[in-house]
């Protein structure tokens, strides 16, 4: 008898979300692309930790100035590093720390494992963060039941979104409690008057519907 394949299969995707995310994170890099080059405008080293650098930028600036500064021979008086720096006139962080701030409240530049910085000054995204991140709405099977499941549920929706256009949108109602009764925790509602509404799959609960279609 032949064995039933275990290859999962992409059953659902929301390019929409694919499309932001993927525009998002070009912004981000973007983003951190330029408190980089603002760094590296200081000449005060290069950046070790891109992500030190957009969350704790002081702590950032602190430590390189620490491991370029050197104390001279003072002879017979030993002066500590901390106060000899402050002799030295530094460049001034003050527009690295407001842009880091500025920096590290868009959506991705605050996660850790999405970036590290080369040795040329150039920002990188982790392709297999990003590429999970990207894909994370996606929805896989196995079994044949599951993938059948998975279609059916799709021609469902788009059925319904069709009738819905059809009947000038009196299948989706922002003012039907019973539609918003019987969605809950299975569609997503979208779009109000006056744009017609539509149902949308979630993911997370198609996952658990196709998971009971594969037992």
């Amino acid at each position: 008898m032949k064995a039933e394949t275990t290859e999962r299969v992409c059953v659902y995707r929301n390019t929409d979300h694919e499309q932001l995310t993927s525009r998002e994170l070009e912004q981000c890099r973007q983003a951190l692309q330029e408190l980089l080059d603002l760094w590296q405008h200081l000449d005060i080293g290069p950046c070790q930790d891109i992500n030190l650098l957009v969350m704790r930028p002081e702590t950032a600036y602190k430590k390189a100035i620490d491991r370029l500064v050197e104390v001279p021979a003072a002879g017979r008086f030993a002066i500590k590093k901390e106060d000899y720096i402050k002799t030295l006139t530094l460049p001034d962080p003050s527009p690295l720390y407001a842009m880091a701030k500025v920096t590290r409240q868009k959506t991705y530049c605050a996660v850790p494992e999405l970036w590290s910085c080369d040795v040329d000054g150039r920002v990188i995204l982790d392709e297999l963060e990003s590429a999970q991140l990207i894909s994370s709405q996606s929805v896989y099977a196995v079994s044949p039941a599951a993938i059948t499941l998975a279609q059916d549920l799709q021609k469902f929706v788009a059925l319904w979104n069709s009738l819905n256009v059809r009947l000038n949108g009196e299948l989706i109602s922002p003012v039907d409690s019973f539609l918003h009764r019987w969605s809950a925790d299975k569609f997503r509602i979208t779009g109000y008057p006056p744009v017609l509404g539509k149902i949308e799959l979630l993911p997370d609960v198609m996952r658990r519907w196709l998971a009971k279609a594969q037992l």
